[in-house]
């Protein structure tokens, strides 16, 4: 396992050191929203993106619909009676943040219901969370539910909820996702 920070000479450097270890293949994880050049097919090894496109159409990706991940969350708020929902994204770069609050914004659109409070992006963990949580509730939004991008912003999110002793699900739903 090997991070790059999206340097070009540090990724080649890792793929060398890979390579030299006899490896089948490789999986590149990012998280960013814009897709990657291929790292080149001339380092002999069979490529894979995890989580972002490639931009090459050679290259295979293994994704999941986060669009339609964002979707499902609403919708089963929705189900279950709660109208005032409000949304905690993660880094406005990662792709999976934007497209899970894409999807979850369509559906409250269709659905003719606005999000509760502006959207908060910010880092991908629990400290973030407890932020936007905080300022979510120090600017007096009301809500009913929450959606947080993942379970790291939902496990910040509900320490701040049980601190002001809102029972979940009872007073506050919260949604996560992996």
């Amino acid at each position: 396992m090997r991070r790059s920070g999206r340097d070009a000479a540090l990724e080649r450097q890792h793929v060398e050191k890979l390579r030299s270890l006899k490896v089948d293949g490789l999986l590149i994880v990012q998280r960013e929203t814009n897709p990657r050049p291929t790292l080149g097919h001339d380092w002999g090894v069979p490529l894979v993106h995890v989580y972002g496109p490639s931009t090459d159409t050679e290259d295979c990706s293994v994704t999941c619909d986060n669009v339609d991940a964002g979707c499902m969350a609403i919708n089963h708020l929705i189900s279950c009676g709660r109208r005032h929902i409000a949304i905690i994204g993660g880094g406005e770069t990662y792709t999976v943040a934007t497209d899970r609050t894409k999807g979850a914004l369509e559906a409250l659109a269709e659905l003719g219901i606005e999000p509760a409070g502006p959207i908060r992006y910010g880092k991908w963990d629990e400290s973030w969370g407890r932020a936007a949580t905080r300022l979510l509730l120090d600017q007096g939004v009301t809500f009913d539910a929450v959606v947080c991008q993942n379970d790291q912003l939902a496990r910040g999110c509900i320490d701040v909820l049980k601190q002001q002793d809102l029972r979940i699900p009872d007073d506050v739903a919260v949604i996560g996702r992996r």
